[in-house]
C-alpha cells in the first residue's frame, strides 16, 4: 500500500492510495479540471451531441484536446427519470447523427477512468443504440460496454435475440488511457472487441445480423449510466471518439 500527499499553489490538497481518491470527494477533485457543459446540446469530436444528465453542472466538462470528463455522483438523476429506477446517469447521446443499421460500424475511443464506484450492480461506459425510426426496435442497445465493479470486471455485452454477455477483462487501472475498438456489422452478426490493440473478442453473435431488417438507425452513447442507489462518485475520461459506418 503507498500513499501519495499533494499539495498544489492553491494549499488544496490531494490524498490518493494505491491510486485511489482519498481525499477530497472525487465529484470535487476532478471538478478542478475542464469546463462545465451545461446546455442540451454541444459540438465535440466533430459531431453534435445531446446531454443526458442531471442538473449537476460539472457532469461533463470539455477537458480540452479533444476530451470529455464525466462525474456522476449519488442521486444524479436527468430531469423526468422514473425515481423507482434509481438509473443515475451522465452520459453524451449521438442520437442527432445515427446512421443506417448496415454494413460495418466502428466505434473508436480512448478512455481513462479516474474513479470506479465499486459498489452498482452495473455501470455502462458506451453503448451502440437504435433510434425511434423502428418503434419495434426503439432505442434498444444492441452493443454495451459496462462496469461490474462487484466482479471486478468490464463486460461486452449484445442484445440480440436476448441479453448476452459475450467477453470480459479485469477493471482498468485508474488513470492509465486505454484505446478500444468495437467493431460491428450487421449483416453478418459479427462483432471485434480490441483493447491496446489486443483482440479480445471476434466472433459472430445471434441476432445481430439484422442489416435490411429494420429502418432503424444505430447511433453511440458514452459516459456514465448506472444502477443505483450508489453512494460513491465515478468518474471517466473520454478521447478521440469516432462512430464511423463503412457501408
Amino acid at each position: 500500500m503507498s500513499s501519495v500527499f499533494s499539495f498544489s499553489k492553491d494549499d488544496d490538497v490531494t490524498i490518493l492510495r494505491d491510486g485511489e481518491v482519498i481525499y477530497p470527494a472525487a465529484s470535487s477533485l476532478f471538478a478542478r479540471e475542464g469546463v462545465a457543459l451545461t446546455e442540451d446540446s454541444f459540438e465535440k469530436f466533430g459531431q453534435t451531441w445531446k446531454r443526458n444528465a442531471s442538473d449537476y453542472e460539472n457532469a461533463i466538462a470539455d477537458l480540452g484536446a479533444d476530451g470529455l470528463r464525466f462525474i456522476l455522483r449519488e442521486g444524479d438523476m436527468r430531469s423526468g427519470s422514473d425515481a423507482s429506477k434509481l438509473r443515475e446517469r451522465a452520459e453524451i447521446s449521438g442520437s442527432g447523427f445515427a446512421s443506417d443499421l448496415a454494413g460495418t460500424t466502428d466505434f473508436d475511443f480512448t478512455i481513462c477512468v479516474r474513479a470506479y464506484d465499486n459498489a452498482s450492480t452495473w455501470s455502462s461506459l458506451v453503448q451502440i443504440l437504435t433510434d425511434d425510426s423502428d418503434p419495434d426496435l426503439s432505442y434498444q442497445p444492441l452493443v454495451k460496454m459496462q462496469t461490474r465493479p462487484a466482479e471486478a470486471h468490464i463486460t461486452l455485452n449484445t442484445y440480440l435475440p436476448a441479453f448476452a454477455e459475450i467477453a470480459r477483462i479485469p477493471l482498468l487501472p485508474l488513470n492509465e488511457p486505454h484505446r478500444m475498438r468495437i467493431t460491428v456489422n450487421f449483416e453478418t452478426g459479427y462483432i471485434r472487441w480490441a483493447v491496446n490493440g489486443e483482440t479480445i473478442v471476434s466472433t459472430k453473435v445471434a441476432g445481430m445480423d439484422i442489416a435490411g431488417q429494420s429502418d432503424a438507425g444505430i447511433y453511440p452513447k458514452l459516459g456514465a449510466y448506472r444502477e443505483g442507489p450508489v453512494t460513491e462518485t465515478a468518474v471517466t475520461d473520454f478521447n478521440a471518439v469516432s462512430f464511423v459506418s463503412r457501408s
